[in-house]
């Protein structure tokens, strides 16, 4: 396990080594190219840089265009003034009072020279003074800093007060009347200077909070809408690793909610797919131990049984070139003779299948009649038929498993499993000459014991007794019939049913023992209303 996989839980079981090594050199080509920033910060910079150059312009045009905006809004109404001044001039109203009106109008000062240059009326004169005689001392002295012609005898200037301390400047329009009289008009530019430096200030300010905002705004924007995204890549990585236990969320984006329908229909095609593979690649590694199975089956079938009829075909062929020999002239050797051919086919007979019947069980064809049964009856149904050979060996017995306890399974399977231990038993019975069977519940199952009193088996031996043709007495008589098959059958019946088998030295003798499934409440009430 890599890393990575440590860091992220446990490892997909169904993960391929390969698709770890995919992945590991994806990442480290991920880590040369240096990815880039994720969508949700390049979309954030992105209309960050769109918000802030807007709000760049609008402060550039207000503190570039403002003051000029004003400059030429004041031109104007001044424009307009001298044309009222005209107006005023030529009607027959009190020409003073009209000058006074135009002043508090526009808020300006307004100067009148005659055609000699002095001055007849002035803003700061007596409200009713206008003539020769006026004040020449209240003539403005001031500094032009610009003057523009905007026609004819019509012009702009900009002047700068010399004896105020402020340095005050002004817009002055100067205009001639039809009587060569010169009007001269002053507004006020610093006021309007400070009023837009203040207004840009205002902008200014402003445009910082809605910079502010806007980040947040947008921030929080961009993560919502790219969220999706970020959940599809979460998503596909998994399907890269096989693992499709996540899906797409759904959204209302329709190219994101087409993006994410179509990754789920890639995943539920490509788990389809896989599932359909591992069932194939299942099947196949079960038929690849099977084919082992059956081809150390038969491999043992072969040597076992070339080992076994190795001695009876060598005693059919000698008695039977025997027979050839007596059939004529001694008629009761050549009986004895057959008689013992006959036995030795029976028993080659009974040793082929036997073998058969464990190739059978193991060859995973075979398919167990679970049924419901008295487990007693395994261990009794071979007590009273072979009560008889019990007694004549001088053999006791008890039966202590108690009736009512339901298995369940194959009966006659476990029947031939319960027949091999009491007959393994018998054969090796010793010292008190003692057989006895008793159960134990382990849970979810009967442990059935078969005890013999007799000598232990050898620790040496006590692993291989389950092979097939092992016997641990190598000097048992090939009369008692015995091949040293029954207890491979035992393991073959209990690995079809799925349960354990052991055996185990004793005090005074061996204990073998298998389990035996108990049977479900359905399986019991099922079976009385078959009985019924």
């Amino acid at each position: 396990m890599t890393d990575k996989q440590a860091a992220n839980g446990k490892k997909n079981e169904y993960v391929p080594s390969y698709i770890d090594d995919i992945l590991e050199e994806e990442s480290s080509r991920r880590k040369k190219r240096r990815l880039g920033m994720s969508i949700s910060t390049r979309l954030f910079l992105y209309i960050m840089t769109m918000v802030l150059i807007f709000i760049a312009t609008i402060i550039l045009v207000d503190t570039r265009l403002l003051n000029v905006a004003n400059i030429f809004s004041t031109a104007w109404q001044l424009w307009e003034l001298g044309d009222e001044v005209n107006a005023l001039y030529e009607s027959d109203g009190d020409f003073l009072r009209g000058l006074s009106d135009l002043e508090n109008k526009y808020s300006i000062s307004l100067e009148i020279y005659n055609p000699e240059e002095r001055l007849v009326y002035s803003s700061d004169s007596e409200p009713d003074h206008y003539g020769e005689d006026t004040d020449q001392s209240l003539i403005r002295h001031y500094e032009m800093i610009a003057s523009s012609d905007i026609g004819v005898n019509r012009h702009f200037e900009i002047q700068r007060d010399l004896r105020s301390s402020f340095q005050m400047e002004y817009i002055v329009y100067v205009s001639t009347l039809e009587n060569n009289y010169i009007v001269k008009a002053y507004k006020m530019k610093t006021p309007m200077d400070e009023g837009v430096q203040m207004a840009i200030q205002t902008v200014a300010f402003t445009a910082i909070g809605i910079i502010f905002i806007s980040a947040i705004i947008i921030r929080l924007f961009s993560v919502k809408f790219t969220k999706p995204l970020t959940e599809i890549s979460a998503v596909t990585q998994k399907m890269a690793r096989l693992d499709f236990s996540k899906r797409c969320p759904p959204s209302n984006t329709r190219e994101i909610a087409l993006l994410s329908d179509s990754v789920n229909v890639m995943s539920d095609s490509l788990q389809a797919a896989l599932c359909d593979l591992r069932e194939k690649n299942k099947k196949l590694q079960d038929d690849y131990e099977k084919e082992k199975t059956l081809e150390h089956l038969r491999f043992d079938f072969i040597t076992g049984a070339s080992h076994e009829l190795k001695t009876p075909i060598a005693i059919i062929q000698g008695y039977a070139e025997g027979l050839t020999c007596f059939v004529d002239s001694d008629p009761e050797t050549a009986k004895q003779y057959a008689e013992t051919i006959v036995g030795e086919t029976k028993r080659m007979n009974d040793l082929v299948l036997r073998l058969l019947e464990i190739i059978r069980y193991d060859s995973g064809d075979y398919i167990i009649n679970r049924a419901v049964f008295d487990v007693r009856d395994l261990v009794q149904e071979w007590f009273t038929r072979e009560e008889n050979i019990l007694a004549e060996k001088n053999i006791r017995y008890e039966n202590n498993i108690p009736r009512g306890l339901a298995g369940s399974g194959d009966a006659m399977l476990l029947g031939v499993t319960a027949s091999n231990y009491l007959s393994n038993g018998v054969a090796h019975i010793g010292g008190e000459r003692l057989l006895k069977a008793w159960c134990d519940d382990v849970g979810s199952a009967y442990r059935i014991s078969i005890f013999n009193t007799g000598e232990p088996i050898a620790d040496r031996d006590i692993d291989k007794i389950w092979s097939s043709f092992y016997r641990a007495d190598k000097s048992m008589s090939r009369k008692e019939g015995r091949f040293g098959l029954g207890l491979a059958a035992v393991s073959s019946i209990q690995r079809l049913h799925g349960q354990a088998f052991g055996v185990e030295n004793m005090d005074g003798g061996v204990r073998f023992w298998f389990d035996v499934e108990k049977a479900a409440e359905e399986e019991i009430e099922q079976a009385k209303k078959v009985t019924e």
